[in-house]
C-alpha cells in the first residue's frame, strides 16, 4: 500500500481510473492526447507523430491485489477500493532517447 497521497504517480492514478471501469482507449487519451491538447501543444507532446517530442512510457498490466484511495491514507475518511490489476513502467523514452528500463523484465 502506497502511504503517500494517492496522485502520486502516473502508473498509480492509470490504475485507479481503469479499476474504476474507464476503457484503455480512453484511459490513454486521458493522459496523453487530452493534456496536451488543453496546453496548446497537441502537433508536440501526447502523440507519436513525425516532429513530436517522442516522449513514450510503457506500461505493464499486472494482476495484483490493489488498493486504491481518494486522499492520503493517514486521513480518518478516506474512501478505500480494491483492485484486482495495476499499471506498472517498464520503459520510458525522453526526447527519442531511453531514459528508464525495468530490470525486473
Amino acid at each position: 500500500m502506497n502511504l503517500r497521497p494517492t496522485a502520486f504517480n502516473m502508473a498509480n492514478q492509470m490504475s485507479k481510473y481503469y479499476m474504476m471501469g474507464i476503457g484503455l482507449d480512453a484511459l490513454i487519451a486521458c493522459c496523453t492526447s487530452i493534456p496536451a491538447r488543453n496546453m496548446g501543444l497537441a502537433s508536440e507532446a501526447g502523440c507519436l507523430s513525425p516532429g513530436a517530442w517522442g516522449d513514450v512510457a510503457v506500461f505493464k498490466l499486472e494482476e495484483c491485489n490493489a488498493e486504491f484511495g481518494d486522499h492520503p491514507y493517514s486521513n480518518p475518511q478516506c474512501q478505500l477500493r480494491q483492485g484486482s490489476k495495476r499499471f506498472r513502467p517498464v520503459f520510458t523514452v525522453k526526447n527519442g532517447e531511453a531514459v528508464f528500463r525495468d530490470t525486473m523484465l
